[in-house]
């Protein structure tokens, strides 16, 4: 998509993006949720949503008024939970990304553990003997070494070597927030801060968990220190319910969970249907109004009801997809098939079937297949006629594999010629199952 057709998509959602700037501007130490479906455009909203906050930030600090009216006053930090999963140690990790989000360009590109060696002394003195004893089994004139002094035990090579095992072992909770807090209003530098957590309902169950209790725990912090910080954490409401009771049991109470956790919940507006957001989107662009009922034309209910229960990450890999140039219109169909659609059905409905269900997909392809092996008939696609040229040997699954595929779009009266090996009543039902689009996929179209 290119980007004005974006913003036009976007314009759907900018109340909801007015509300969480009001709302972050006016409440304190909240955990919200900003719910979708996967697929729904919830990084594209919070990627938007950033972008709105610092435009507002620019304009409000270029107003030449003595009091300018504050639009927003909280700084953002999205942690992107799908990415950092690989991590075995979510303390080390989430430490990592606030400093690197806050402090790292003003500590010249010093790494995160080479911070710590600096400012992190008051956090590890009292617990360096625990260190060695962490990273145990080690040989032990190693261990003596690592009790030595802070100082001195900073500047060795096995510090640097061994510096994320240490963080990883002697981080605890207690420090963990500690840290957390001290880095997030790092030499007081911020006031308020809006912390996302995008993508955690892709993760692993047991991350996506313990980081959202370590989130609840330092939010009660902050709230002890006075520190104000709101959260929001992307989610598919039904997916993660299906996660809790993965890891907790079938019996656990994902309605009494989510209402303990999440103070307010922003449901993401379904922007478009199926049906606008393609439409806008194809190479010649179409009304809603006008691709819904082309397809209805074509394409039967069960193949709309898959296409309009696509998620907008799937409907963009299809407008990929589908596009092609005109030229190619009578290729697969035949000369006398010239649609003014701008795409290719058959392709819009191959995938809108992988899409929803891969082993009906594949079913089909599978059936397409064996129908060409046969060399059993010969298509006209000029003229829309299907000639049986050889003897049918099993009736039966020759009908099943054209019903497999041929289920998915309309009828078309189309002609048939045979030798004689078919009944008056076979004739008719296989006049009912054709179309163009039949004929094509029977014939030389590329699946």
């Amino acid at each position: 998509m290119d980007i004005e057709k974006k913003n036009v998509l976007f314009a759907q959602r900018e109340q909801l993006l007015d509300e969480l700037i009001q709302f972050n501007n006016r409440e304190r130490n909240r955990i919200c949720s900003l719910v979708g479906e996967w697929g729904s455009g919830k990084s594209f909203f919070i990627d938007k949503f950033i972008e709105r906050v610092k435009q507002e930030d620019i304009i409000e600090t270029s107003e030449e008024q003595s009091d300018p009216i504050k639009k927003q006053s909280f700084d953002i930090l999205k942690f992107d939970a799908w990415e950092n999963q690989a991590s075995t140690n979510i303390n080390g990790i989430f430490l990592e990304f606030v400093y690197n989000e806050l402090i790292k360009t003003s500590k010249d590109e010093k790494s995160f553990y080479e911070f710590l060696q600096k400012y992190g002394i008051k956090y590890f003195k009292d617990i360096i003997k625990s260190a060695g004893e962490a990273l145990l089994p080690l040989p032990k004139e190693v261990s003596k070494q690592i009790i030595k002094p802070i100082d001195e035990f900073n500047s060795m090579a096995l510090y640097k070597m061994l510096s994320n095992t240490i963080l990883n072992e002697i981080i605890d909770e207690k420090k963990f927030y500690e840290i957390m807090i001290d880095l997030l209003f790092f030499e007081e530098q911020n006031n308020k801060f809006l912390l996302i957590i995008d993508e955690l309902d892709r993760c692993e169950p047991k991350f996506s968990i313990e980081l959202i209790k370590k989130i609840i725990y330092l939010n009660k912090e902050l709230i002890k220190k006075g520190k104000d910080v709101n959260f929001l954490i992307s989610i598919n409401k039904v997916e993660f319910a299906n996660l809790l009771k993965g890891y907790y049991g079938n019996e656990y109470d994902t309605h009494q969970y989510f209402d303990k956790v999440f103070d307010y919940e922003f449901d993401l507006p379904v922007a478009k249907s199926a049906f606008e957001y393609v439409g806008e989107l194809l190479s010649t662009p179409k009304n809603g109004q006008i691709l819904e009922f082309e397809l209805k034309e074509k394409l039967n209910l069960e193949t709309i009801e898959k296409f309009k229960n696509l998620n907008y990450r799937k409907l963009n890999l299809l407008i990929e997809i589908i596009q092609r140039p005109k030229k190619l219109v009578n290729e697969y169909y035949g000369d006398s098939f010239n649609p003014d659609y701008y795409y290719d059905l058959i392709r819009f409905t191959l995938e809108v079937v992988k899409m929803s269900n891969y082993t009906e997909y594949l079913e089909i392809i599978n059936a397409i297949r064996r129908l060409k092996s046969r060399k059993i008939y010969s298509i006209n696609l000029n003229r829309g006629i299907l000639t049986i040229t050889d003897e049918i040997e099993d009736t039966e699954k020759f009908f099943n594999d054209i019903i497999t595929f041929s289920k998915y779009f309309k009828y078309q009266e189309m002609g048939v010629v045979h030798n004689g090996n078919l009944e008056e009543l076979e004739i008719n039902k296989l006049k009912e199952l054709l179309s163009v689009e039949v004929l094509s996929l029977m014939s030389g179209y590329p699946i």
